[in-house]
């Protein structure tokens, strides 16, 4: 393969910037575990951590639509910093706050700090899939993105390591501040890249809300005109929902077949991401041998292939074997996906782009997530399967409308119309 397949080889631009994705992905990691135990002590039921991440699903969708306005007409890189920099300083500020007054309402000061936290995810998440083309081009951005979703996995994976002995010595407020001392530390990793300024319209402040209307005007009549962009976006989110199956059935999996020994459970979780690391180094070459539209139609089917292997699995050894060939599938399958969308996007649309991306990825949560879970708690084979059906329900749609009656090869490829202003 040689050494073009390293993360070192990305241009130093873009290693700061997936440094700095990575760094706030270790606070996460801190962060959902201090929170999940915060919540139950103070509670006694693991519910009211469940109505926490419901609260910022509903948040970050509410502000989606004005976070890929926003990235469009200003600049990502200026975004990311004040979104990372904001968040560092409350989160440590919060952190000795809760360490400092054990008396205090946890359950109010837990949902204050989701609102003020994850009122910047949606404007950082759009302004990273800007910032992607701008760092890392061609073979580059394949190459990142396949690091970007790595990172992402890998960070929260150590997060969730480094937390345990915080909490046990220290106490969850530790890993609270420890989170916002990631987010301070990923503001300087950001600082320092040099990412090109893309097109920046800026807004008229006696235009705001005209402005907001246009810019979802110009966006719907895109998808209009192009309606592979918006199958695109869609399929997008079928790698993102296996890993949200996946995870709901690891409880399950540790019980049957583990004895309840929730070791296995970080066993399992890093043999999906080592799975996914080991893809980053072929990813540029496998891509180059094959055509993006037979791995994305081959990669979700064989994803959902592994599933029906496991519901019918009956050896507790093989599970790790899946788990990584997923996590390597996964990872690749994302890969084309997400890059061929950013490299689609012509213009200052990438963060309107995102934010379709993600309504439908939002959509398909909370549509697909709630019949998944009735499956699991009838049974773990039943819920395996069901996840399996979907995965090649994606595959399905992908091939129909990759043929040549419909969009054939221009599926993920075609070029969006540039703007006009």
């Amino acid at each position: 393969m040689g050494k073009n397949y390293f993360l070192s080889t990305l241009p130093a631009n873009a290693q700061l910037v997936l440094l700095s994705v990575f760094l706030t992905s270790i606070g996460n990691g801190m962060q959902t575990m201090a929170m999940s135990l915060l919540l139950y002590q103070a509670t006694g039921s693991i519910a009211s951590f469940g109505i926490v991440i419901i609260f910022e699903t509903i948040l970050n969708a509410l502000l989606q639509l004005l976070a890929g306005s926003m990235v469009d007409r200003g600049n990502p890189k200026v975004i990311c910093i004040i979104c990372d920099l904001i968040r560092g300083i409350i989160l440590c500020t919060v952190g000795i706050l809760l360490f400092s007054l054990p008396n205090i309402n946890v359950l109010l000061w837990a949902f204050l700090l989701s609102f003020c936290i994850n009122i910047f995810t949606p404007f950082y998440r759009s302004a990273t899939f800007v910032i992607g083309p701008t760092v890392a081009n061609g073979s580059d951005l394949t190459k990142y993105n396949s690091f970007y979703s790595n990172l992402l996995q890998t960070g929260i994976l150590m997060g969730t390591g480094i937390a345990g002995p915080l909490i046990q010595y220290y106490g969850p407020y530790i890993a609270i501040i420890g989170n916002g001392v990631s987010f301070l530390l990923a503001t300087i990793a950001i600082f320092l890249a040099k990412i090109p300024v893309v097109e920046q319209r800026g807004w008229t402040k006696s235009k705001l809300v005209p402005e907001f209307i246009e810019d979802w005007k110009e966006i719907l009549k895109i998808l209009k005109n192009d309606k592979s962009i918006v199958l695109h976006n869609m399929l997008c989110s079928g790698d993102f929902l296996v890993v949200s199956f996946i995870n709901l059935s690891l409880p399950l999996i540790v019980t049957h077949f583990y004895h309840n020994n929730f070791i296995w459970l970080s066993i399992l979780e890093i043999s999906f991401a080592v799975g996914a690391i080991a893809m980053s180094y072929f990813t540029v070459y496998l891509i180059n041998k094959i055509k993006l539209l037979n791995i994305a139609i081959i990669g979700i089917f064989l994803e959902g292939l592994l599933l029906l292997v496991l519901a019918f699995n009956q050896y507790s050894y093989l599970i790790i074997v899946c788990f990584l060939l997923i996590g390597a599938i996964n990872n690749i399958s994302l890969t084309v996906y997400m890059s061929s969308l950013q490299q689609r996007c012509q213009g200052a649309i990438k963060g309107r782009i995102s934010t379709i991306r993600q309504l439908f990825l939002s959509m398909s949560t909370l549509v697909l997530i709630p019949l998944v879970s009735k499956a699991y708690n009838y049974s773990l084979s039943l819920g395996l399967v069901i996840s399996a059906l979907i995965c090649i329900l994606f595959c399905t749609v992908a091939f129909v409308f990759s043929r040549p009656a419909h969009f054939g090869g221009q599926l993920l490829t075609k070029k969006t119309e540039k703007m006009t202003h």
